[in-house]
């Protein structure tokens, strides 16, 4: 089981806690899935594989999305392309693939997740604050 104060789980919640709901609510695929079941639980769902590790924590590359959209558009990846330009516009998608393609070769090292950790728990301490406001 993954510890809740690790670099990912931190930097998920602050992913799902900044979206608030799954981005793809009310998208009907052009096979007629349409997902978001309001119980389901919410993912952080990474844009370019975390396995780039100089993007697996870059709040540009995640967005909140609903269990059963995660894993339909994990299935669906042209799909899932369509559907990031038409949500979050070509801007987003070419900033990210610029800076995907500027640090594909950099390695973020293990030793440097501290920092990130620290980061991610302020983070995180914003948004409920936030959220406990009333302000997102």
């Amino acid at each position: 089981m993954v510890s809740s104060n690790t670099t990912d789980s931190l930097f998920s919640k602050c992913i799902r806690l900044r979206d608030g709901r799954c981005i793809a609510e009310g998208y009907i695929s052009p096979t007629g899935f349409e997902g978001c079941s309001h119980d389901e639980t919410h993912q952080a769902a990474h844009i370019y594989s975390r396995s780039y590790r100089s993007m697996r924590w870059n709040p540009l590359n995640c967005i909140c999305l609903c269990a059963s959209h995660h894993m339909y558009f994990t299935k669906a990846p042209l799909e899932w392309q369509s559907f990031l330009v038409a949500a979050l516009g070509e801007p987003w998608m070419e900033e990210l693939m610029e800076l995907k393609r500027g640090h594909s070769r950099i390695k973020i090292p293990k030793c440097e997740e501290k920092a990130f950790r620290a980061y991610f728990r302020e983070v995180l301490d914003e948004l409920q604050a936030q959220r406990n406001e009333g302000n997102t």
